[in-house]
C-alpha cells in the first residue's frame, strides 16, 4: 500500500516538478521553523527540572508591606539568619537548607587576574540540595573549609590549563578586601536550564567575618543577600511549611512597634525551584529570569507559522483538482469506492509530509547553531539523549500530514464519475468559498507575524540606540558589597 503510495508521489513529482518542490519546500520550511520554536519553548519549561530533588526544592522570598496594607517590595534573597531557623525549627518537615550569596570578585592566580561575577559563597551543604556533579575533590569537606573554594571545569581550563587545580592557589580581592582561596575541588559546568550558574563556590566562612562573626551573622535580619532554598522531606507540603512562617518571623524579630507583629510587616515565602525561571520576576534575582507569557507567544507562533504551511498545502492540493479529475472518475469507475481515495489522498499527503520531515531535521541541524547564538540558550536536537524526540517529530509529521490531507482528501474524493467523464463537473460555492478563507486567513496570519516582527526589531533597535543622557563607557561603578 505504501509503496503505491510513493509510487504516485514520484510520478506526480516527475509530471509536475514545481508543485511538489513547492508543497515539499513549503512544509520543510514550515516544520524547521516550528521545531526550532518548540526546541527554544521545551529548553525553557525545562529549567531547574535536571536536579533530582526538583520537586522538593523551595526558595525563599521575602516581602514587606507598607502602611496601606499592599507589598511594597519582595525580595529573591532573605537574611542569613532565616535559613538556618528553618531547619531548627522545622526539622521534622525539613531536610536541608543552604544558602547562598553572590559577589563578584577580581580573582587573581599567577599573572592571570579577571573580574569574575559568578562567584558565590555557600553552605556546606550545597552540593546536597543541587544535583550538581564533581569531577574531583569532596565538596562538604571543602566548603567546611576555612579557605575552600570549588571551582568550574572551564575555571580550572582559564586559570591552570592542563594543570591539577586541585590545591591550587586563588586571590580574591573586593572592597580593597584581599582573600585567600585553595581550590578544594572542581564540578562540571552548571547546565544552562538553571537559573544560576556559578562558576566559583567558596565557604561562608569570609561572610561570616565580614558581618563580624558568627553570632552577629544570625542575629542580622537587614541584610537580604542569601538565597535561600529548602529541601523538604518527603511527603510534605511546602503550602503547610509556608503558613507557619509566619510565626517564626514573630518568634525570632518580635514586634515592629507596639501591638504590631513582625509578621504583619515582612513575610516569608517558598517558591518551587522549577518556578523561579519563568514566574519569579521580582526586586532581586540572581539572574534574569523569563516569563511564561513569552513562552505561550512563542508557541503560538510556532503554532502559526505550521498552521500557514498546511493551509499552503491545502490550497495548492484542491486548485490543481482539475488535474485529478479524470483520475478520481477512471478510478471510481473501476470500483474504487471513496474510502479507498481518501486513504489513497492521505496516503500521498503523509508520504509528502514524511520526505519534508526529513528535509526539515536537516534544515534544523544547519540553522540550530545560529538560533542558540540569537537566543543565547544551549540548544540541541540530541536523539541519543533524548530519544523522546523521534517520537515527538513523527507525531507533529502525522498531525501536520492528518491537517494538511485531509480537506483536499475530501475533497478530491467527492468528484462524481459521470460528471468528470463527460466533462461537466465543477467545483461547487461552498469549495470556493472555503478557498477562500483559506487564502484571506493565510495572509492574514503571515501579516500579523511580518508586523511584530518589526515591531519587535523597531523596539530592540531603540533600546540599544537611545540616548540615555550618560555616556557609559566612562561612567564610574562601585562593586556590589556584602551588605
Amino acid at each position: 500500500m505504501f509503496k503505491n503510495y510513493f509510487k504516485i508521489v514520484f510520478r506526480n513529482a516527475k509530471k509536475n516538478p514545481l508543485y511538489v518542490f513547492i508543497n515539499i519546500l513549503g512544509l520543510s520550511i514550515g516544520m524547521a521553523v516550528s521545531i526550532l520554536i518548540f526546541l527554544f519553548v521545551q529548553h525553557e519549561l525545562s529549567y531547574d527540572t535536571y536536579h533530582s530533588n526538583s520537586d522538593r526544592i523551595f526558595r525563599v522570598s521575602r516581602n514587606w508591606y507598607n502602611a496601606d496594607g499592599e507589598v511594597s517590595l519582595h525580595l529573591g534573597h532573605v537574611a542569613a539568619p532565616f535559613g538556618p531557623l528553618i531547619k531548627s525549627d522545622f526539622g521534622d518537615q525539613v531536610e536541608e537548607v543552604v544558602r547562598l550569596t553572590n559577589n563578584g570578585l577580581l580573582i587573581r592566580s599567577g599573572e592571570n587576574s579577571f573580574m569574575e561575577d559568578e562567584f558565590f559563597f555557600a553552605d556546606p551543604a550545597v552540593f546536597d540540595v543541587f544535583s550538581w556533579n564533581m569531577i574531583d575533590g569532596d565538596p562538604k569537606a571543602g566548603l567546611e573549609s576555612g579557605d575552600g573554594v570549588l571551582i568550574s571545569e572551564d575555571m580550572a581550563k582559564k586559570y591552570f590549563g592542563n594543570s591539577q587545580a586541585i590545591g591550587q592557589e586563588l586571590i580574591g580581592e573586593i572592597q580593597g578586601m584581599t582573600l585567600t582561596f585553595q581550590v578544594r575541588g572542581v564540578f562540571e559546568n552548571i547546565p544552562d536550564n538553571t537559573h544560576m550558574h556559578p562558576d566559583f563556590i567558596a565557604t561562608m566562612n569570609p561572610v561570616i567575618q565580614f558581618y563580624g562573626g558568627l553570632e552577629a551573622f544570625m542575629q542580622n535580619f537587614g541584610g537580604n543577600n542569601f538565597s535561600t532554598y529548602v529541601l523538604l522531606k518527603e511527603g510534605y507540603d511546602y503550602k503547610a511549611l509556608e503558613a507557619q512562617l509566619p510565626a517564626l518571623i514573630d518568634r525570632n524579630m518580635g514586634e515592629a512597634q507596639a501591638g504590631v507583629p513582625m509578621s504583619k510587616v515582612t513575610e516569608l515565602h517558598l517558591w518551587p525551584i522549577e518556578d523561579i525561571h519563568l514566574y519569579s520576576n521580582l526586586d532581586s534575582e540572581i539572574e534574569a529570569n523569563g516569563n511564561i507569557d513569552y513562552v505561550y507567544v512563542y508557541f503560538a507562533v510556532a503554532l502559526f507559522i505550521l498552521l500557514i504551511a498546511c493551509i499552503n498545502f491545502m490550497n495548492l492540493s484542491t486548485a490543481r483538482s482539475s488535474l485529478r479529475s479524470m483520475e478520481v472518475g477512471l478510478r471510481k469507475v473501476m470500483g474504487a469506492d471513496r474510502s479507498r481515495l481518501v486513504n489513497q489522498f492521505m496516503g500521498e499527503s503523509f508520504v509528502m509530509t514524511f520526505i519534508s520531515l526529513i528535509i526539515a531535521v536537516i534544515l534544523v541541524y544547519i540553522f540550530l547553531p545560529l538560533f542558540s547564538d540569537f537566543t543565547q540558550k544551549q540548544l540541541s536536537l540530541n536523539f541519543i539523549e533524548h530519544p523522546e524526540y523521534f517520537l515527538v517529530l513523527v507525531g507533529l509529521a502525522i498531525g501536520v500530514g492528518l491537517l494538511a490531507g485531509s480537506y483536499p482528501a475530501l475533497f478530491l474524493s467527492g468528484f462524481s464519475p459521470s460528471k468528470v467523464l463527460k466533462g461537466t463537473f465543477k467545483a461547487g460555492k461552498g469549495h470556493e468559498n472555503f478557498r477562500s478563507v483559506l487564502v484571506v486567513g493565510q495572509f492574514a496570519i503571515s501579516v500579523i507575524l511580518i508586523v511584530a516582527v518589526i515591531v519587535v526589531v523597531r523596539q530592540l533597535d531603540f533600546m540599544q540606540s537611545k540616548d540615555l543622557g550618560f555616556k557609559k563607557m566612562i561612567l564610574w561603578f562601585c562593586l556590589q558589597t556584602l551588605e
